[in-house]
């Protein structure tokens, strides 16, 4: 009769520390981002890569170059944006004074 007893007390135990650890779960989220999209410039790479690896290196170096290329012109668009902005920010400064 006490081992019966017993017996139902541990499971009383077990299944309330259960609904409380599932309680706790419904808290817990976990996010996975989603794959983004690759840049031309690291779509270029990448390839270039693959071509390096099957050993075809003329394709390869144009992949590369022109991976290159197209950075080079990115960094001269954000050059020439950066140079604007600081134009207009002295010319706002000279007319407040």
């Amino acid at each position: 009769m006490f081992r019966t007893r017993f017996r139902l007390l541990e499971l009383a135990a077990l299944l309330a520390f259960l609904a409380l650890q599932q309680s706790w779960a419904r808290d817990l989220r976990v996010t996975i981002p989603k794959r983004s999209q690759l840049t031309p410039v690291q779509r270029l790479n990448r390839e270039g890569v693959e071509a390096v690896q099957k050993r075809r290196y003329e394709k390869a170096e144009a992949l590369f170059l022109k991976a290159y290329q197209r950075k080079a012109v990115g960094r001269q668009a954000h050059g020439i944006r950066a140079e604007w902005d600081e134009r207009r920010t002295h010319a706002r400064e000279s007319h407040q004074r």
